[in-house]
């Protein structure tokens, strides 16, 4: 006999006086493997012919024996919650035991894990791109198109009117030890891309000091425990930095060769200095090395070499550090004394893949480490495994998990994922008696011959999870039609029709799950939706357009025609796209081309060409072409030191003083190079003036290009 719970995936098969559960993944591009219950609740040897029932509504079981005897039984919920986290990753997770942020689209509330509660909705005028729950579960921070509000965690009240940020956050970290909010935003750079990092009081909402512009994109953008210090690790090519946290005073910068970069980095408790683990960006080359730093002295405390494995991650417990690695971990039981033999080289407990999200209890005793679809507990004094691993039921192949945090009590363990999902686990230390271990085991265990004794069976209700709570139903946006099934948002009334209308267009919407092989940009998930500004311009945001036919291999021009136009004069077009080619290009070689079609009946071509509107270089980040967004949480965590920028070109139109009708766009032919569209502005030309009109006059950006200090390009472009 099967049973199959469809919202939990849990399927119960038995037969013969045998039975097995599995979890099931969710559907997804890929196969995976079912996670293995290892319980069961059914003793071959007295089941006889019977099958347990199951009820798929309440996951109650019930097993009858030939010795007379019946058994009731709870059977596991997915450790994967209803409530979902906003899109965009912030760089740290706080975790009360108790609350997490729940967001739909642009609604927010806090749920209570306990019993499933939940404040009432509240409605914030965009897409929801952060949502932080700090302080205990008493500050709920919310990043909301360009608005930044902080809630009371318990009544959802505003603490203070929104702030206005200007533009879209692209990255967000927060402390209430230090009462501070610490965000990042895309910045112009004449070399480059780089990330303008502004300061904000968490009581006030009040910026706090100048702006500090860093090169990017970042790897990390931490605070430390106390939430007195920032921790920007760079990328390969720019030096890590520490700055205080509130001032934005820079503290410390660590240089480093760009052949072997930094790849992680953390405060050591207790302390302000950091632990830095390198990699050489060989990857036939397994090693690296483990650096002790004190950021205000500029001097390396010690050096730690390490063999065997691809670091991609650390963090520090008193004075050990665990490195997170693609082939195995290892545990340094004494990083400031290098020379000691007191390595443990730690075999990975699963072949899915390793990621650098790291967490340490609060009482120290363990260590968590997150691979794609679970994480490894691990004691923290010998680096010995902590039961089997915690696995969650993910979407395959897009899903990952990011981040990790323990509870204040240390007896649960919140997972966030790439994908849009919470993740908690009990972890729980059971401190009784062995003796009382042993009566729980009996139970399962007990001989035909031997009944069970009624005072003990009495005290097992007390310990039950209780039955499966029913879905909560959950706010929609409304919807302006489906693509394979996947809702794209309705259009907000308010929008501009220069920020050209492109739901008819789309081949992607928020929740579609594409193939990594086939799709570019597999998910949509870690994008913000709705009206984004990126220096200083809006674009609608609420879909996506997959312009190469992977099916076709490369070169299919596939066209998106006929984008109307709203009949006013038009001065330039601007693009947020992700596109770029698979291989080194020369540059100016056409890989996209815009065509716009006047209402005269006359058209004109403007080419997108490698090196100067779009990247040339899929691994040259210092190019001086438009970059306007960081999308590499996927490929920072698993340790690619790559992460895919977005392009935002602006497009002249050569003919300003004709109106257009409407635009297409296409890939060029015979080019390996695949591109995803995401949104078109269209920039009013003033005729009276005969000039653009540039950026929104509320946008309170700078748009000049800002020069940011990076290490000279070591190679040419290798231009074939």
């Amino acid at each position: 006999r099967v049973a199959i719970n469809h919202r939990e995936r849990l399927l119960v098969a038995s037969g013969l006086g045998k039975s097995s559960l599995w979890r099931l993944p969710p559907p997804g591009p890929a196969g995976v493997a079912a996670t293995r219950i290892t319980t069961s609740p059914m003793r071959a040897a007295t089941a006889g012919p019977y099958s347990p029932g199951f009820c798929a509504a309440t996951g109650q079981m019930i097993t009858a024996e030939t010795d007379g005897e019946v058994r009731f039984w709870q059977a596991p919920a997915s450790p994967v919650l209803d409530a979902r986290p906003a899109r965009l990753l912030p760089g740290m997770l706080e975790f009360d035991g108790k609350h997490v942020a729940d967001v739909a689209y642009n609604k927010l509330r806090v749920a209570t894990l306990a019993n499933g509660e939940a404040t009432p909705w509240v409605t914030l005028p965009q897409p929801l791109s952060f949502a932080e729950l700090i302080d205990n579960g008493r500050s709920l921070i919310a990043a909301s198109g360009t608005q930044l509000t902080v809630f009371d965690g318990a009544t959802m009240r505003p603490r203070y009117a929104p702030v206005e940020l200007g533009n879209s956050p692209m990255r967000l970290v927060a402390s209430a030890g230090s009462n501070t909010i610490v965000i990042s935003f895309p910045e112009k750079a004449t070399n480059g891309f780089a990330e303008r990092l502004e300061s904000f009081d968490l009581r006030t909402g009040r910026r706090q000091a100048e702006p500090a512009i860093v090169a990017g994109p970042l790897r990390q953008l931490e605070l430390s425990p106390d939430g007195m210090r920032l921790l920007a690790t760079g990328s390969a090519q720019a030096p890590t930095l520490v700055f205080d946290a509130r001032t934005l005073r820079r503290i410390g910068a660590y240089t480093h060769d760009p052949a072997t970069p930094v790849m992680w980095a953390s405060f050591a408790p207790g302390s302000d200095n950091l632990f830095l683990v390198t990699r050489a960006d060989d990857p036939r080359l397994l090693g690296g090395q483990v650096v002790a730093w004190d950021p205000a002295s500029g001097k390396t405390l010690s050096t730690h070499k390490i063999s065997g494995t691809s670091p991609i991650g650390i963090i520090a417990a008193a004075n050990k550090t665990f490195v997170a690695g693609n082939g195995l971990d290892l545990l340094n039981l004494d990083s400031l004394n290098p020379g000691a033999p007191n390595e443990r080289r730690i075999p990975p407990p699963t072949r899915d893949q390793a990621t650098a999200a790291l967490a340490v209890s609060h009482d120290g005793r363990l260590i968590a480490h997150a691979f794609r679809y679970g994480v490894q507990l691990y004691d923290a004094d010998s680096g010995t495994a902590v039961g089997p691993l915690l696995n969650a039921d993910l979407v395959p192949m897009i899903d990952m998990i990011a981040q990790v945090a323990f509870a204040p009590d240390d007896n649960q363990l919140l997972a966030r994922t790439l994908h849009g999902a919470w993740v908690v686990w009990p972890i729980p230390a059971d401190t009784r008696a062995v003796a009382a271990l042993q009566q729980d085991s009996a139970l399962l265990n007990a001989p035909a011959d031997q009944p069970l004794l009624r005072d003990k069976t009495l005290t097992l209700p007390s310990r039950d999870p209780g039955i499966w709570r029913a879905p909560d139903s959950r706010p929609q946006p409304p919807i302006a039609r489906l693509v394979d099934g996947e809702p794209i948002p309705s259009r907000a009334q308010s929008t501009s029709p220069l920020l050209l209308d492109m739901t008819e267009a789309y081949t992607a919407a928020p929740g579609t799950v594409g193939n990594t092989i086939h799709a570019l940009v597999p998910s949509l998930n870690l994008f913000p939706l709705g009206t984004v500004r990126i220096d200083g311009i809006d674009y609608d945001l609420r879909g996506a357009i997959q312009l190469t036919d992977a099916a076709s291999g490369f070169g299919s021009a596939i066209k998106v025609a006929g984008l109307p136009v709203p009949a006013t004069p038009i001065a330039a077009f601007r693009m947020l796209m992700l596109a770029g080619s698979f291989l080194p290009e020369p540059d100016g070689k056409g890989l996209v081309r815009l065509r716009i079609h006047y209402r005269d009946g006359s058209k004109a071509d403007v080419p997108l060409r490698s090196g100067l509107e779009l990247p040339g270089d899929p691994d040259d980040h210092n190019e001086s072409v438009p970059l306007g967004w960081a999308w590499g949480d996927q490929m920072r965590l698993g340790g690619d030191e790559r992460q895919p920028l977005l392009s935002n070109p602006r497009l002249p139109n050569p003919h300003p003083e004709r109106l257009v009708a409407s635009i297409d766009i296409e890939t060029s032919a015979g080019v390996a190079s695949s591109t995803t569209l995401f949104a078109i502005t269209a920039e009013p030309f003033d005729q009276a003036q005969g000039r653009a009109v540039i950026a929104p006059s509320n946008s309170g950006i700078d748009t000049s290009a800002t020069p940011v200090t990076t290490a000279t390009r070591t190679q040419p472009r290798r231009n074939p």
